[in-house]
């Protein structure tokens, strides 16, 4: 998908849910900047290989929809390495992060789309 393409999926789902806004209704949006820095000596490579720095970049940014018995999440990243995507990048590498919906009932819920794989205490995965 493009990224216009994201960006108007952003745009129909906030404008479904702002003239419906009451008091049980939360819309949050949240923004998240990663960066890290890393050296490679080449230590466990075969021998001869060179060492490497570099930055990752990580951009993300979600919204955060919740209503009575309904919830909501969009969140879209861009990564990438410093210094790897030209000025203009016209292949573009926005991606779809995060995108379900959450209904609750009564004793249960059903929670459909892509989300992340979080059990127990999320240290194995």
């Amino acid at each position: 998908m493009r990224t216009n393409q994201y960006i108007g999926l952003i745009i129909l789902m906030l404008w479904g849910t702002l003239p419906s806004f009451a008091e049980n209704n939360t819309l949050t949006v949240n923004s998240e900047l990663r960066s890290r820095a890393e050296y490679r000596n080449g230590s466990i490579w075969p021998a001869g290989d060179d060492a490497a720095f570099f930055i990752n970049n990580r951009a993300r940014i979600s919204a955060d929809y919740r209503r009575n018995n309904l919830d909501m999440k969009l969140s879209t990243q861009h990564v990438s390495v410093w210094g790897e995507d030209p000025q203009i990048d016209r292949n573009g590498r926005l991606m779809l992060n995060e995108a379900w919906a959450k209904l609750k009932f009564d004793e249960f819920f059903v929670q459909v789309g892509r989300q992340p794989l979080s059990y127990d205490d999320e240290r194995i995965l």
